[in-house]
C-alpha cells in the first residue's frame, strides 16, 4: 500500500469538472484500490463521483492519498497530481 500526502490548490476546490476528470483517470486503474482521507478522518474509496463531492474538497484541505494494487504508484502519481492542480475552466 502506498499512501502520501497532498493539499487541495484549486481556488474553486474539487468541483464537478475537476472530479469528472480525476474520476477518469481514477477509472483506468481498476485493479488498484484507492482511498481518500481528511484531516477529520472522513475516509471514502474513489469510486464515485458523489462521494468524492460529498467530501467538500476546498482549496487548502489537506488529505491522505491510499493506493493499493498492481500499478499503485503510478495511479498515485497520477491522481495526486489531479487532486493538487489548479484548473482554469474560462
Amino acid at each position: 500500500m502506498l499512501s502520501q500526502s497532498i493539499t487541495i490548490h484549486n481556488p474553486r476546490g474539487i468541483h464537478l469538472r475537476p472530479t469528472t476528470l480525476i474520476l477518469a483517470a481514477r477509472n483506468r486503474y481498476r485493479t488498484t484500490m484507492v482511498w481518500l482521507t481528511r484531516e477529520n478522518g472522513a475516509r471514502v474509496a474513489m469510486d464515485s463521483s458523489l462521494d468524492l463531492l460529498g467530501m467538500g474538497l476546498t482549496a487548502g484541505t489537506q488529505l491522505t492519498l491510499e493506493t493499493n494494487g498492481p500499478d499503485e504508484i503510478t495511479c498515485a502519481s497520477e491522481l495526486a497530481e489531479l487532486l493538487q492542480k489548479t484548473y482554469d475552466f474560462h
